[in-house]
């Protein structure tokens, strides 16, 4: 058992440990998957529910939401140990809404808000948003953008393409919708 009673939203293995997170500020690792300790992060709001882990370009960032009207934010750590954290982004760069996802791929890390922005960073800490910026291939060849019905909450990348999942109006307004 993971020993938290917090609901937990994420979970993924990172430098040869696992981490989930979650509600209340939740964090708790483990190096085999069974044994689970908690992870104790010293900023932020004892409320702050935690969206998403990822790790890249030597640190580890968490994607997190405020229950105290401070909106989404990120937390940041070289070696995501207990006292180890602090606050880099976030704080009306998102604007009002929540988090999607976030991942480390291809170099960067990216964040979806369910506000349809996309935004990527090189250090977990300073964010640009990209939205405006990209277009979106249609299953018929043709472009639009993000937003405009199209709607994302995950990404993958083949090494080569990254594929954006989620709703489009295309779809006949569907889900599972699949771009690149």
């Amino acid at each position: 058992t993971t020993g938290t009673t917090n609901s937990l939203n994420d979970v993924q293995y990172l430098q040869s440990a696992y981490y989930a997170v979650g509600q209340n500020r939740t964090i708790i690792s483990s190096s085999n998957g069974t044994t689970w300790s908690a992870v104790t992060v010293n900023v932020g709001t004892a409320t702050d529910f935690f969206y998403q882990i990822a790790y890249g370009g030597g640190k580890y960032i968490i994607s997190a939401g405020s229950t105290v009207g401070q909106g989404p934010m990120t937390y940041q750590s070289t070696t995501a140990v207990s006292n180890s954290w602090s606050t880099v982004g976030g704080f009306g760069v998102f604007g009002n809404t929540s988090i999607n996802k976030m991942v480390f791929l291809n170099g960067k890390f990216i964040l979806i808000t369910s506000s349809t922005s996309i935004f990527t960073s090189s250090d977990g800490a300073s964010w640009t948003n990209i939205t405006a910026t990209m277009s979106v291939t249609l299953p018929n060849s043709t472009t639009t953008t993000v937003g405009n019905g199209n709607y994302f909450n995950t990404i993958y990348y083949d090494g080569t393409t990254y594929y954006w999942c989620g709703y489009s109006n295309y779809n006949s307004g569907g889900y599972g919708a699949i771009y690149t």
